[in-house]
């Protein structure tokens, strides 16, 4: 399923032009377009190729052709059909693209604010579920280690680290990237306050691309864990291993319950007696705080992550 944002239009373009521009071809101001008139014979690109040019009635280094565009991005980029095949809009994984996600839901209804418990699309089915404020869309798996796998109908795999995780970790300095392709278990390193954490996605797949803007803007992660944050994306290798039991649906919703309460827990026996600045780690009414990693020292950092998001939980 391609973007429904991509547009197509005809272009002309000059064959040996050392700069390929395009001239839409239905644009009120193509008459300023001298290549398919007489005048192309002042052109000093053609003068230097063509010596009899009484034959032609237009430059005959004048091409026609279809292109793709985006009709959200502020900057038209025309991209021809014979490497349209190559781009992330013809597929499904336009729904990852910044211009898609800034207007995606538009039919959406209902509460939908932080603590709201559910919201709905039109026809009344549950979209996504929020859980102490948590979002947890009902369209993705997701691992005990709080990672997210989204299935398209086309094959293609997409993942990421949830909203549990970005609420706990909070903003990540830096993402450096371990498994880049091949048949792996996507694996990322996040610095978080000074300290590289590992993320590992349990089940073996296809790596066939990465989301390398996070390296310029590694915030996107946890500000956007399920959008312009994703990570990895793959595709079932053919011969695919047993796998990790994932969580999906109502499954998923009474695993994330339980995972809050048991934060909540591990904070009050683990950490809280732990103060940084004075800033204890409790929230009122004894929830944990967003952000907590940044209130940890190194050695209590390691502990949190190693209990909710170690490949080894």
């Amino acid at each position: 399923m391609k973007c429904p944002f991509l547009k197509e239009t005809r272009v002309k373009f000059c064959q040996v032009s050392p700069i390929k521009k395009f001239i839409v071809s239905d644009q009120e101001d193509a008459e300023v377009e001298k290549c398919s008139t007489p005048s192309w014979t002042n052109c000093p690109v053609a003068q230097q190729r063509i010596k009899e040019k009484g034959q032609y009635k237009q430059c005959p280094f004048l091409q026609e052709s279809f292109v793709q565009y985006c009709s959200l991005s502020a900057i038209t980029k025309f991209i021809p059909y014979n490497e349209a095949p190559f781009s992330r809009c013809t597929n499904t994984n336009h729904r990852y693209c910044e211009h898609y996600l800034s207007i995606e839901n538009p039919d959406t209804t209902g509460s939908t604010g932080p603590t709201a418990s559910i919201k709905k699309v039109n026809d009344g089915t549950i979209k996504e579920y929020f859980i102490d404020g948590i979002r947890l869309p009902q369209k993705l798996q997701y691992s005990f280690n709080h990672m997210w796998m989204d299935v398209s109908e086309d094959g293609l795999y997409h993942i990421g680290v949830d909203a549990f995780l970005s609420k706990v970790l909070g903003p990540v300095e830096a993402i450096s990237f371990i498994t880049t392709k091949g048949v792996e278990k996507p694996t990322a390193i996040l610095r978080v306050n000074g300290v590289d954490l590992e993320v590992v996605f349990p089940i073996q797949l296809l790596i066939t691309g990465l989301n390398s803007y996070l390296r310029a803007a590694p915030e996107k992660l946890t500000a956007d864990p399920y959008g312009a944050g994703w990570l990895f994306e793959c595709q079932r290798p053919k011969n695919p291993d047993a796998g990790t039991k994932l969580f999906k649906g109502k499954e998923a919703v009474q695993w994330m319950k339980l995972e809050t309460e048991r934060l909540t827990k591990f904070v009050h026996a683990e950490l809280s007696q732990s103060k940084l600045e004075g800033k204890i780690l409790m929230a009122d009414g004894g929830v944990s705080i967003d952000s907590l990693a940044s209130y940890l020292n190194r050695d209590e950092l390691y502990k949190l992550f190693h209990a909710f998001f170690s490949l080894h939980v």
